[in-house]
């Protein structure tokens, strides 16, 4: 839920540099300290960033950072597609499309461009010559052509007598009653669809942008403890992958997100990360598919801490 604008549009304007080209950013102060006690710490913790209004966050990707403002503003963040490669235009039109099918070049109509071209010019120089009979004279039921007629009278048709007076309003309550109820019937505020996530139809379509822009705004959240932020992340993650078809071709999105997951959470002794958690939940649930992918094979030798959880959650899908 957006925070109310009341409560802190009056707040002067504080400024984040973001990644090393330091692109700058303004945010009303009073908005940041309201989602996060630490990046509130910047703004007015007395330390050298709040006397100047600026900070300079140098390991923050900027998009990260532009989805973090649209979620304070707004209460919500949007990822439409962003970063879905799809199968180029020249694949479609003139090849196989990543196997699903063949369309052949140059099909269509039998008729080409020029034809066309052709076609048109007749036309126009056929209507040319017709407006050239019909401007000459004027052709009468059977099609024979005459001179138009000179200083001849038209007869104009007179219009009928209008009555331009005015009757008062009905006052019949059941029209009045009629009137109301439907001006009431059409006093709605249309309602937003819910967000849905796009699904992948066809193996070429790489999801590992997409999945990854989810994952680093939970980590942004997680380290600058935003919670309302974090478990929106979580959802619509999880909506998105259950909208995602695992082809064999596309394991390679799912071991990026893994990867990234781990190297970018913490360790616990006792529990398991969020992200952590609903990234290996799908692991294990297409285990068998992924299994085949030798990036998984070798991470899996190399990173125990996820080695271990996805042994713990297999046991439970096993009993």
């Amino acid at each position: 839920m957006a925070i109310p604008y009341p409560s802190f549009v009056n707040s002067y304007p504080f400024e984040f540099l973001i990644g090393p080209a330091k692109r700058s950013f303004y945010v009303h102060s009073g908005l940041i300290k309201q989602h996060s006690e630490t990046l509130a710490a910047l703004v007015e913790g007395g330390m050298a960033e709040s006397r100047e209004r600026c900070a300079h966050l140098e390991d923050m990707e900027e998009d990260t950072f532009i989805h973090f403002l649209e979620f304070a503003y707004t209460g919500d963040y949007s990822v439409s597609n962003i970063g879905v490669t799809f199968p180029s235009a020249d694949t479609i039109l003139y090849g196989p499309v990543c196997g699903s099918g063949q369309v052949a070049a140059g099909s269509g109509t039998a008729d080409s461009a020029e034809e066309w071209g052709l076609l048109v010019k007749k036309t126009r120089k056929s209507w040319k010559s017709k407006s050239a009979k019909i401007k000459s004279g004027w052709y009468d039921e059977n099609g024979i052509e005459s001179p138009l007629p000179e200083d001849e009278d038209i007869p104009v048709k007179a219009e009928p007598d209008v009555d331009m007076s005015f009757e008062p309003l009905s006052r019949n309550p059941s029209r009045h009653t009629d009137l109301w109820r439907l001006f009431k019937s059409k006093a709605r505020v249309s309602e937003m669809p819910p967000w849905e996530p796009r699904a992948n139809m066809d193996h070429c379509e790489d999801y590992t942008t997409l999945f990854l822009c989810h994952a680093k705004l939970y980590v942004f959240s997680d380290r600058y403890i935003i919670k309302a932020l974090q478990e929106l992340v979580l959802q619509k993650l999880r909506l998105t992958l259950s909208r995602f078809t695992l082809f064999r071709e596309r394991t390679g999105d799912i071991v990026k997100l893994l990867k990234y997951t781990y190297a970018n959470t913490m360790d616990y002794d006792d529990g398991i990360d969020k992200l952590r958690s609903l990234v290996s939940d799908y692991v294990v649930c297409h285990v068998e598919t992924i299994v085949k992918d030798e990036e998984f094979l070798n991470f899996l030798q190399e990173e125990g801490a996820m080695a271990k959880d996805l042994v713990l959650k297999l046991l439970q899908r096993l009993t």
